[in-house]
């Protein structure tokens, strides 16, 4: 794979600096987040054909743990010298996988457009809408992201709005 196909945008260091100066200036509300589990909720892309799917291995403490949760799963198990070992096929992505980042990128970035967002042309990380009459920026690196508008009530409301992105 290339690098720009799992390499997720990150913020360029003067950004924040750039947009700190902004919310100074404009004496802007600030909100920090971080979305909670937001590869599990990305697609892993390629599940139709055999040649692109991931699949994983969960053995030890982990598989323990599955089969506590649902008895079925035992039927599926396959052991390789002994271990146990179940064989999965990843639907959504999983933390820790090189793809992973970025398809969460692709799918915020995708999701903030279809709710009227504009992203920054010089900068694929900052994004902007106007709110209230006002301009909304947030600004992203994987999973975390900052909210900034003069209306400090409409960053809790873009906070509540938007969580399930």
């Amino acid at each position: 794979m290339d690098r720009d196909e799992v390499s997720s945008l990150t913020k360029k260091t003067d950004e924040p600096i750039l947009t700190g100066l902004v919310e100074a200036v404009e004496s802007r509300d600030l909100e920090m987040c971080s979305i909670q589990n937001s590869f599990v909720q990305t697609q892993m892309e390629g599940n139709d054909s055999d040649v692109h799917r991931t699949i994983i291995k969960i053995r030890n403490l982990l598989l323990v743990i599955l089969i506590e949760m649902d008895s079925e799963y035992e039927k599926l198990l396959v052991t390789q010298n002994k271990p146990a070992v179940l064989c999965v096929h990843l639907l959504k992505a999983l933390y820790g996988m090189l793809v992973s980042a970025m398809l969460f990128y692709k799918k915020f970035h995708r999701d903030l457009i279809g709710y009227g967002f504009k992203v920054n042309s010089c900068s694929l990380c900052v994004a902007n809408m106007i709110v209230r009459g006002r301009q909304m920026t947030v600004s992203w690196q994987k999973d975390d992201y900052n909210v900034i508008h003069v209306d400090p009530k409409a960053v809790p409301d873009m906070d509540k709005r938007y969580m399930d992105i």
